[in-house]
């Protein structure tokens, strides 16, 4: 094996394994965008975080509903500013 890849392979296995979120984890991104860019709501890093961190344990039938909702499109007609400023309410 060349050396550039074995320090390719290792690397490229680790990012996807710290970049790869569930869609129920997606969902926490998507919603602080909808939160910030149609309702003017700020999400903190932290509460996004919080949110992925819960998610981390969705079981399979919740990602299932997960992945077929969770575009801002989506998220846009499903929940209004006042659903999203009770989901992320101001600390």
């Amino acid at each position: 094996m060349f050396p550039t890849m074995r320090l390719f392979l290792p690397a490229l296995v680790l990012s996807g394994l710290l970049g790869c979120l569930n869609p129920c984890q997606q969902i926490c991104s998507d919603m602080a965008r909808f939160a910030s860019d149609d309702c003017g709501i700020e999400v903190s890093g932290a509460e996004i975080a919080q949110c992925e961190a819960e998610q981390s344990t969705a079981d399979r039938e919740t990602r299932g509903v997960c992945k077929d909702g969770n575009s801002v499109d989506d998220i846009a007609a499903t929940w209004s500013c006042d659903d999203v400023e009770d989901f992320f309410p101001d600390p």
